[in-house]
């Protein structure tokens, strides 16, 4: 691939409440989040704001400029989906997301995510989330004065640009 056609991708599966915290949501579910991009409600972020929710995120572990697929396999095999069947132990508000974030030099891009890795997410009700993240100039686009390219935080997608870019 191109140098002027690379991409990165964080992918993950967060759980959001407006109510719950880190550590209900994982004795709900039954595991641990990801330390270092799971955030608690009114923890402290960027620009002197607080989390105005409660974000559990898994990440992939998979590196950047995996594939989508890659990412999605990985996060298949480590999230206990079986955590999510039983509603009563969740908090009322919890939603839950398949959060792609794409960061790319470029406008344009195609995702592709086979139906066969939807299909689980989609059986227990998750989302999915796809954020994309062009170029901007140094000082610009999210967070506080001064800071480049998306929140560390936010995640991921597929590795396809369009077609003529």
């Amino acid at each position: 691939m191109a140098e002027h056609e690379r991409h990165e991708l964080r992918v993950s599966i967060d759980l959001v409440s407006e109510a719950a915290t880190l550590a209900e949501i994982s004795s709900a579910i039954g595991m641990e989040p990801t330390i270092g991009i799971s955030h608690e409600i009114g923890q402290p972020h960027f620009a002197g704001k607080c989390w105005p929710q409660t974000i559990w995120r898994l990440g992939s572990g998979r590196p950047m400029p995996a594939s989508v697929t890659e990412h999605i396999d990985a996060l298949i095999g480590a999230f206990r989906f079986e955590g999510l069947r039983d509603r009563s132990r969740l908090p009322a508000d919890l939603r839950a997301v398949l959060n792609i974030g794409v960061i790319q030099p470029y406008f344009c891009h195609t995702l592709v995510i086979p139906s066969d890795r939807l299909r689980k997410f989609v059986e227990l009700g998750i989302n999915l989330s796809i954020a994309v993240y062009a170029p901007f100039e140094e000082g610009e686009g999210c967070g506080s004065a001064g800071q480049s390219g998306p929140p560390a935080s936010d995640g991921p997608v597929d590795d396809q640009p369009a077609a003529g870019r």
